[in-house]
């Protein structure tokens, strides 16, 4: 199977994978012909993508490292959360202490669904991440959080360094709670400012920036957080997740010797899962063109470490992406190289006049070191 953007999907492809509802219910099931009907309604719920069956990808098996329903579980968490402490339109700036709207069992929920990830990210077949967003663009602040949450475990799982497992495992579950909730304080922005498509002015700007504070005096006064061992994390995740190490971040302009390894770790993860998804005012950049980027801003904005625990964790090109190759031909990917993730396995399916190759050529990247990837396609 393989990923196809909602815009290539034609009457008649045969879906690969199931599609959910926000809800957790099923929006169609795996083996669904696509008709107009059907892709209508992937395009009302602005689904991006979906996974189809056919010809040049049969035999290629997608595996998400993160299942589906624990994953919109953990959606509906964060989104619970978040509408919870929300201001009312009669109270739309009063900062009343709504750490009290969040329930002992809400909290409870997350802290079981962070373990539920953290399970799934240690039986990760090949050691690698594959974050395939494929809820729609109204769901962005929530899908984000869990998007954010993933990337900064995986990354915290290979960095953080303890005395024992057990507090490996404590540290590992306060980042990932640290990731759900830190981006809490916006639902305090006015969503006119959140889904601005043009530039934001000064002042937007900085109403913007000040979600750090307010998420961050959400959280500070609830009990069951700052009883837990490590609840400090989790609050200086929310806090310092904007900051960068020349002290150009905010809300304190703080350089690297204050910033706390958890808040560099949610800063990366942070930038990776925003630029790899569309958004309302922002077109996604391809996982590679993203590392370059981060690359580029190592010791000034984000630490170099976190950043290469990224790099080395990721699936740059998951199964099922569509690549041109430096050759001129395309190309669909089969599997991945654990030890070399920006060099697939690569299934040659078109040569470079655009014919179809019938052989199917397929190429081991970490063998045939002639070959590059030039870019991914929607194909």
């Amino acid at each position: 199977m393989r990923l196809v953007s909602l815009q290539k999907i034609e009457e008649g492809m045969l879906l690969g994978k199931r599609v959910y509802k926000e809800d957790g219910n099923i929006l169609l099931e795996k083996g669904a012909v696509l008709r107009k009907i059907y892709i209508k309604k992937l395009s009302d719920r602005g689904i991006p993508c979906v996974y189809i069956e056919d010809e040049i990808s049969e035999d290629i098996e997608v595996n998400e490292t993160i299942d589906p329903v624990l994953k919109l579980k953990a959606v509906q968490n964060i989104k619970h959360i978040i509408e919870s402490v929300a201001p009312t339109k009669s109270k739309a700036k009063e900062k009343i202490k709504r750490a009290n709207l969040i329930s002992k069992k809400t909290l409870a929920d997350m802290r079981n669904i962070v373990f539920q990830l953290i399970e799934d990210l240690q039986n990760m077949e090949d050691g690698l991440l594959r974050v395939v967003e494929m809820m729609g663009t109204d769901m962005y602040l929530y899908s984000h959080s869990v998007n954010v949450a993933v990337i900064s475990m995986m990354i915290g799982m290979e960095m953080i360094e303890c005395n024992s497992q057990l507090e490996k495992e404590d540290k590992i579950v306060a980042l990932g709670m640290g990731a759900l909730l830190h981006d809490i304080g916006k639902c305090m922005i006015d969503h006119q400012i959140l889904n601005k498509k043009g530039q934001l002015t000064e002042v937007e700007m900085d109403e913007i920036k000040n979600h750090t504070l307010y998420g961050y005096d959400m959280i500070n006064e609830i009990e069951e957080i700052s009883a837990m061992k490590y609840g400090g994390i989790i609050k200086g995740c929310v806090l310092l997740h904007h900051e960068n190490l020349d002290g150009s971040g905010y809300p304190y302009g703080w350089t690297q010797e204050k910033i706390m390894d958890y808040a560099r770790i949610i800063r990366v993860a942070d930038i990776y899962a925003a630029m790899t998804v569309d958004r309302i005012y922002q077109k996604k950049k391809p996982p590679y063109e993203v590392l370059e980027q981060l690359s580029a801003w190592c010791y000034s904005f984000v630490d170099v470490n976190v950043f290469k625990a990224l790099k080395n964790g990721l699936a740059l090109y998951p199964e099922g992406t569509v690549v041109l190759m430096n050759t001129g031909e395309k190309g669909i990917v089969t599997n991945n190289n654990k030890s070399a993730a920006d060099r697939p396995i690569v299934k040659i399916i078109e040569d470079p006049e655009g014919a179809k190759h019938l052989g199917f050529k397929v190429i081991d990247m970490v063998k045939e070191k002639t070959y590059f990837i030039m870019d991914t396609i929607d194909y």
